[in-house]
């Protein structure tokens, strides 16, 4: 296993593997918060299970704001078993979907966390239904699989850069007429030390309002994308946008 650092304020560590193919089919990428005592155990534990799919693959870490040993041990998160990777990728070429979203609430689900966090998701979800029409039962998963086209046509729109992020990466894909979202079970090992204490839970809302502030009344990203097709070129990313 080899590693190359980039030096940046937000540290991303990529872990390169020997054996990957030359052409990369599977990008992992892992936000890792004071995750320095079990982080080097849990990426042991994601390789393995990458190595056993057969495809080329890369793991980034990114390293956002850490003081302890987070960076170094990554060097050497995820409370998401791996092995629920699999699953997404056969899903997705199953059914066709533009993204397949670890859900907590899907039935087959194998999860146990905290009864007044689960009260704080549902709550959440019951918001993010009613503002966005998303229809998905869990936003806040942190294993998600995405097509590359719906990323490289989404993120350049995104505002958010803090905990509502994988929202409005939703909410974007699906203004981008992306709307095949399909929800798969997990298995969650939740060893509850929680980094989301009331300031954070007033970030979240805050984020949120703003994203829907920019989709119903600014039109924010109706305009972000005529200006990065006038910055790009039409057609340079935008491919076959019409779906209904």
């Amino acid at each position: 296993m080899s590693m190359r650092t980039h030096d940046l304020a937000t540290e991303a560590v990529v872990v390169d593997i020997e054996e990957q193919r030359s052409t990369v089919d599977l990008s992992v990428v892992i936000p890792a918060f004071r995750e320095g005592h079990r982080i080097h155990q849990n990426l042991g534990r994601l390789v393995d299970a990458l190595n056993a799919l057969g495809v080329g693959y890369e793991v980034i870490v990114v390293s956002d704001g850490n003081t302890d040993s987070t960076a170094s041990e990554a060097r050497r998160d995820m409370e998401l078993d791996p092995a629920n990777i699999k699953v997404f990728m056969e899903m997705m070429q199953r059914s066709n979907c533009d993204a397949v979203i670890g859900s907590k609430r899907h039935p087959d689900s194998k999860v146990s966390y905290p009864a007044f966090r689960r009260l704080q998701s549902s709550v959440y979800q019951l918001l993010v239904r009613a503002l966005f029409g998303l229809a998905v039962r869990d936003t806040q998963t942190g294993l998600k699989l995405f097509r590359r086209q719906v990323l490289s046509e989404a993120i350049p729109l995104l505002a958010i850069k803090r905990f509502a992020f994988d929202l409005e990466l939703l909410v974007v894909s699906r203004f981008l007429g992306y709307r095949n979202i399909c929800e798969a079970p997990i298995t969650l090992n939740y060893k509850f030390e929680s980094t989301v204490d009331l300031r954070a839970a007033w970030w979240v809302l805050w984020d949120t309002a703003a994203i829907w502030y920019r989709l119903r009344i600014r039109n924010y990203y109706q305009h972000r994308r005529r200006q990065v097709e006038t910055q790009l070129g039409d057609g340079q990313i935008w491919r076959a946008r019409s779906r209904s």
